[in-house]
């Protein structure tokens, strides 16, 4: 296999986890002391592929691990995750045995509600992060709970969508103080939002790019999570861990349906749109 084998590698990035930058002399000195037998061109050598790789980069002052590098795995370990968690999946092409078909459905279903959130939020992450159209990304919820957990994230999201061109409106079917709150966290940032919208069906939606989303949450699930809400009458009075005892991570049977149709999914961000004008 030579001796520039993976776990060469693997041990320069293992240094760079614990400290850095480091310069190529550091590197070899610290190769050495874990017991790898390597010259000092060969840790040069092994050094600059895993800069061509994406994996390092060359500092002023030495070298450390890229972090672009890093997110991306763990997006992908997340994501990967995710869908192997899934109980069910299922896929519905318009051409048979076809991935890449002008429309599909795919059918999920997930054991919590948080494990269907991280779900979508991935995958909306990837299909914008590549999607050339500005098309505007439209949300029909019952509530708005995210902030609650996702302050940090929901506010990095909406500042990246915001900044790659997208527009976004939001149909809320509550008017609760978290409610509020929340509209006036995302309002803040430059999104639409409006309350008091109600759902015409049991259907939670989400629309972007030329993806419709459509989410099935649980009657007692969302009930629980009405009525929890409900009775809140100030933002401080909210218990984040019995909502995620009692709600978010309790197993349950969460479906959602992806429809990739450009038609349907243009419909239903006119039907969401239209109630802002």
């Amino acid at each position: 296999m030579g001796i520039y084998n993976g776990s060469t590698k693997e041990c320069i990035i293992d240094i760079l986890s614990y400290d850095w930058p480091l310069s190529l002399k550091k590197i070899h000195a610290l190769v050495k002391r874990r017991g790898l037998k390597m010259t000092y061109q060969a840790v040069h050598k092994a050094v600059y592929q895993l800069i061509d790789e994406g994996k390092l980069k060359k500092l002023q002052d030495g070298f450390s691990i890229n972090l672009d590098w890093v997110k991306s795995i763990h997006d992908q370990t997340d994501i990967i995750r995710v869908n192997y968690f899934s109980k069910k999946r299922s896929f519905i092409s318009s051409e048979q045995d076809d991935p890449d078909a002008s429309s599909s459905i795919r059918v999920f279903i997930f054991n919590t509600w948080f494990d269907l959130e991280k779900y979508i939020y991935y995958i909306q992450k990837k299909t914008l992060n590549r999607s050339k159209d500005k098309k505007s990304i439209c949300l029909h919820h019952n509530h708005e709970w995210r902030p609650l957990f996702y302050l940090r994230a929901e506010y990095n999201w909406i500042k990246n969508i915001h900044a790659k061109g997208f527009a976004c409106y939001t149909l809320c079917s509550g008017s609760t103080v978290a409610d509020q709150w929340s509209k006036r966290f995302y309002s803040r940032l430059g999104n639409k939002v409006l309350l008091n919208a109600q759902l015409k069906g049991p259907a939670e939606m989400v629309v972007f790019d030329d993806f419709l989303l459509e989410i099935y949450i649980p009657f007692e699930l969302s009930k629980r999570l009405d009525d929890y809400l409900c009775k809140i009458k100030h933002m401080e009075k909210i218990d984040n861990n019995w909502l995620i005892e009692n709600i978010f991570e309790v197993k349950s049977d969460i479906k959602l349906i992806i429809h990739h149709d450009k038609k349907l999914a243009e419909e239903a961000r006119k039907h969401i749109m239209s109630r802002f004008w």
